[in-house]
Protein backbone atom coordinates (compact mmCIF):
# COMPACT_ATOMS: atom_id res chain seq x y z
CA UNK A 1 0.00 0.00 0.00
CA UNK A 2 2.84 2.32 1.13
CA UNK A 3 4.69 1.81 -2.28
CA UNK A 4 1.01 2.35 -4.14
CA UNK A 5 0.78 5.80 -1.76
CA UNK A 6 4.74 7.09 -3.27
CA UNK A 7 3.67 6.12 -6.81
CA UNK A 8 0.78 7.96 -6.98
CA UNK A 9 2.03 11.12 -5.07
CA UNK A 10 5.17 10.72 -7.75
CA UNK A 11 2.36 10.66 -10.48
CA UNK A 12 1.07 13.88 -9.43
CA UNK A 13 4.41 15.33 -8.23
CA UNK A 14 5.14 18.77 -10.69
CA UNK A 15 7.89 21.03 -10.58
CA UNK A 16 7.74 24.14 -12.01
CA UNK A 17 9.80 27.29 -12.59
CA UNK A 18 9.51 30.56 -13.54
CA UNK A 19 11.71 33.87 -13.97
CA UNK A 20 11.24 37.24 -15.91
CA UNK A 21 13.12 36.19 -18.41
CA UNK A 22 13.08 32.92 -18.96
CA UNK A 23 9.12 30.53 -19.85
CA UNK A 24 7.89 28.08 -17.46
CA UNK A 25 7.94 24.38 -17.37
CA UNK A 26 6.11 21.59 -15.66
CA UNK A 27 6.88 17.95 -15.52
CA UNK A 28 4.56 14.94 -14.29
CA UNK A 29 6.19 11.34 -14.06
CA UNK A 30 3.24 8.62 -15.48
CA UNK A 31 3.81 5.00 -14.64
CA UNK A 32 6.44 5.06 -12.02
CA UNK A 33 6.50 1.31 -11.36
CA UNK A 34 7.73 0.69 -14.78
CA UNK A 35 10.90 3.07 -14.82
CA UNK A 36 13.76 0.43 -15.39
CA UNK A 37 16.84 0.46 -12.91
CA UNK A 38 15.64 2.88 -10.02
CA UNK A 39 15.82 2.09 -6.47
CA UNK A 40 13.05 -0.05 -4.91
CA UNK A 41 13.42 1.98 -1.51
CA UNK A 42 10.56 4.74 -2.10
CA UNK A 43 12.49 7.75 -0.61
CA UNK A 44 15.74 6.91 -3.34
CA UNK A 45 13.13 6.44 -5.62
CA UNK A 46 11.55 9.02 -5.11
CA UNK A 47 14.90 11.22 -4.28
CA UNK A 48 16.07 10.70 -7.57
CA UNK A 49 12.47 11.62 -9.49
CA UNK A 50 12.72 14.65 -7.86
CA UNK A 51 16.39 15.21 -9.14
CA UNK A 52 15.26 14.63 -12.74
CA UNK A 53 12.52 16.83 -12.71
CA UNK A 54 14.13 19.60 -11.05
CA UNK A 55 17.01 19.06 -14.33
CA UNK A 56 14.36 19.18 -16.65
CA UNK A 57 12.83 22.62 -14.93
CA UNK A 58 16.43 24.12 -14.90
CA UNK A 59 17.01 23.49 -18.39
CA UNK A 60 14.08 24.76 -19.54
CA UNK A 61 14.45 27.46 -17.97
CA UNK A 62 17.71 28.24 -20.11
CA UNK A 63 16.21 27.17 -22.82
CA UNK A 64 12.01 28.93 -23.01
CA UNK A 65 11.77 32.57 -23.73
CA UNK A 66 9.74 34.43 -21.16
CA UNK A 67 6.03 33.69 -23.65
CA UNK A 68 6.96 29.83 -23.66
CA UNK A 69 5.66 27.12 -21.61
CA UNK A 70 6.41 23.84 -21.97
CA UNK A 71 4.74 20.69 -20.40
CA UNK A 72 6.54 17.45 -20.01
CA UNK A 73 4.79 14.11 -18.87
CA UNK A 74 7.97 11.51 -18.93
CA UNK A 75 6.56 8.25 -19.78
CA UNK A 76 9.23 6.08 -19.26
CA UNK A 77 12.82 5.96 -17.90
CA UNK A 78 15.86 3.76 -17.82
CA UNK A 79 18.33 4.62 -15.13
CA UNK A 80 21.93 3.65 -16.81
CA UNK A 81 23.37 0.82 -15.13
CA UNK A 82 21.77 -1.72 -12.81
CA UNK A 83 20.35 -2.07 -9.04
CA UNK A 84 21.75 -4.38 -7.10
CA UNK A 85 21.29 -5.59 -3.62
CA UNK A 86 22.96 -7.06 -1.36
CA UNK A 87 22.48 -7.51 2.41
CA UNK A 88 19.64 -4.92 2.33
CA UNK A 89 21.82 -2.13 0.30
CA UNK A 90 21.18 -1.05 -2.93
CA UNK A 91 24.19 0.88 -5.71
CA UNK A 92 23.88 1.19 -8.92
CA UNK A 93 26.75 -0.84 -10.68
CA UNK A 94 27.39 1.35 -14.24
CA UNK A 95 29.03 -0.54 -17.20
CA UNK A 96 29.78 0.66 -20.79
CA UNK A 97 26.71 -0.97 -22.37
CA UNK A 98 23.82 0.12 -20.56
CA UNK A 99 23.13 3.97 -21.10
CA UNK A 100 20.16 6.32 -20.12
CA UNK A 101 17.19 6.75 -21.85
CA UNK A 102 14.09 8.60 -21.53
CA UNK A 103 10.60 8.80 -23.33
CA UNK A 104 8.12 11.30 -23.09
CA UNK A 105 5.34 13.68 -24.41
CA UNK A 106 5.86 17.27 -24.34
CA UNK A 107 3.05 20.47 -24.82
CA UNK A 108 4.71 23.57 -26.19
CA UNK A 109 2.78 26.72 -25.90
CA UNK A 110 4.01 30.11 -27.01
CA UNK A 111 1.39 32.89 -25.95
CA UNK A 112 -0.73 30.06 -25.13
CA UNK A 113 -1.03 28.69 -28.40
CA UNK A 114 0.75 25.34 -29.04
CA UNK A 115 3.24 25.47 -31.47
CA UNK A 116 4.54 22.09 -30.48
CA UNK A 117 3.39 18.66 -28.89
CA UNK A 118 4.39 14.90 -29.53
CA UNK A 119 6.18 12.28 -28.25
CA UNK A 120 10.40 12.09 -28.43
CA UNK A 121 12.62 10.16 -26.89
CA UNK A 122 16.52 9.82 -25.57
CA UNK A 123 19.38 7.69 -25.03
CA UNK A 124 22.23 9.13 -23.22
CA UNK A 125 25.66 7.15 -25.07
CA UNK A 126 27.70 10.32 -23.76
CA UNK A 127 29.34 8.26 -21.10
CA UNK A 128 30.93 6.03 -24.48
CA UNK A 129 31.92 9.54 -25.71
CA UNK A 130 33.30 10.97 -22.91
CA UNK A 131 30.92 14.21 -22.62
CA UNK A 132 30.10 14.23 -18.86
CA UNK A 133 29.69 17.73 -17.76
CA UNK A 134 28.94 16.32 -14.10
CA UNK A 135 31.00 14.85 -11.04
CA UNK A 136 31.82 11.60 -10.51
CA UNK A 137 29.91 11.30 -6.89
CA UNK A 138 26.53 13.24 -8.60
CA UNK A 139 24.82 9.46 -8.48
CA UNK A 140 22.62 11.47 -12.01
CA UNK A 141 25.43 12.46 -14.47
CA UNK A 142 24.76 10.21 -16.52
CA UNK A 143 21.14 10.78 -16.41
CA UNK A 144 21.38 15.07 -15.81
CA UNK A 145 24.14 15.09 -19.27
CA UNK A 146 21.03 13.05 -21.42
CA UNK A 147 18.60 16.01 -20.09
CA UNK A 148 21.17 18.72 -20.96
CA UNK A 149 21.59 17.09 -24.51
CA UNK A 150 18.06 16.56 -25.33
CA UNK A 151 17.09 20.46 -24.32
CA UNK A 152 20.18 21.78 -26.42
CA UNK A 153 19.24 19.23 -28.84
CA UNK A 154 15.43 20.38 -28.91
CA UNK A 155 15.57 23.78 -27.94
CA UNK A 156 18.87 25.11 -29.71
CA UNK A 157 18.60 28.47 -28.40
CA UNK A 158 16.52 30.45 -26.05
CA UNK A 159 13.24 31.54 -27.94
CA UNK A 160 12.65 35.10 -28.66
CA UNK A 161 15.87 36.39 -27.37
Amino acid sequence: MRRLLSTAVAILLAFTSAGASAGTASIQFSNVDTYTDFPSWEKDRDDFLQQIGAQFIKRAGDRLAANEELKIEILQFDLAGIMVKRNAIERRLINSNDWPSFQLRLLLLRDGVVVDKGLDSMQGMDKVSGHIRYVNDDPLRLEKTMIDRWFTDRFPKRQGS
